[in-house]
This record gives C-alpha cells, structure tokens and sequence, in this order.
C-alpha cells in the first residue's frame, strides 16, 4: 500500500499553479483505484460545481467517494449514454448497465467532447467495443493502452496514460498505431 496521492501530490499543484480553484465538473470514470484515489483530495482542494458518476459496483472505497461527495455538498449527475452536457455526448454506460464487481473497467463513463472542429474521444478502461464516432482529433486510448483495446478510431493525436516501467507491460503494441 503506497500512501502516495495522484490527486495531492500532482493533479491539485498543478492546478493551483495554473490559479485553478474551481472545477465546474470531475468525472470519475469508473470505481477502480487508479482512477478514484486521487479525487478525494480533489474534493478537499476544489470547490466543485457537480460530480459526475455512472454504473459501478458498490465497493467500499466507491461508497466512501460519494459520502465525501455528499458531505461536501457536490451535486451528482447520474451519466448514462445519449445524455448530452454542454459539449460532451456520452456515449456508455447505457442507463440499463448492470454493473459486475470482475467486469469494472466496462463500467467506464465514455464521452465524446466536440469543441468546434475539434473532438476528443474520453474513453476511460473501456475494453468492450463500442460503435466508434468516427474519425476524432484526440483519442485517450482505453485501459492504459493494453492488450484487450477494441476502440480503435481513426485519430490524429493518441494520448496514454501510462508510467514507466509499470508492471503490467502497458502499453501493450497491439494498442500502438
């Protein structure tokens, strides 16, 4: 167990060296620990205007997260796909996603944002397919670039969000262009 925080230790300096306070939105993609740990500080060191959440299994730290959320006083958006908010479509989980404790990374909140020409396809860990939204200006590839990515549209710039040497081998050159 690692008492480092992403969202102490990076993600908060960062912003407030940038003089960010304010966070109109924080979308946690799906409840695994890679991608919900750091938002508890988030949600100390921020005012936030909304929290938005799709389907995911009630583990503990989940249920921790949204009485943080609540004590805090943040609005929850239940997102589901074919919602569409300001410039993001969402496109999963569908409102009837069940979710399953071994199947978490499909839980993923997927959202296309549309900023004039541009598009970015936010994918969290999908590794389900999905119907592509055709070509896009960014792609954030699923699941730290791993073996099991299925969404693969067409896009000029791909991000990974990955760290050095990290012991699953992501990512994976099957996820490579």
């Amino acid at each position: 167990e690692s008492t480092f925080s992403i969202g102490e230790s990076v993600l908060s300096p960062y912003l407030f060296s940038r003089g960010i306070r304010r966070l109109d939105a924080v979308v946690l993609t799906h409840a695994h620990h890679d991608h919900m740990d750091g938002l508890f500080s988030v949600i100390v060191n921020f005012k936030v205007g909304e929290f938005w959440l799709g389907r995911n299994p009630m583990i503990p730290r989940y249920r921790e997260l949204i009485g943080q959320i609540q004590e805090k006083q943040i609005p929850i958006r239940w997102v589901s796909a074919g919602q569409t908010i300001g410039p993001f479509k969402v496109l999963h989980p569908p409102a009837t996603w069940i979710p399953r404790k071994n199947d978490q990374n499909n839980d993923s909140i997927v959202l296309l944002l549309q900023a004039g020409d541009a598009t970015a396809l936010l994918t969290g860990d999908i590794e389900r397919a999905l119907t592509s939204p055709g070509p896009v200006s960014l792609l954030k590839v699923p699941h730290h670039g791993s073996k099991g990515v299925r969404l693969r549209p067409n896009a000029k710039v791909r991000v990974i969000s990955v760290g050095a040497n990290n012991p699953f081998g992501h990512p994976h050159e099957s996820a490579l262009p």
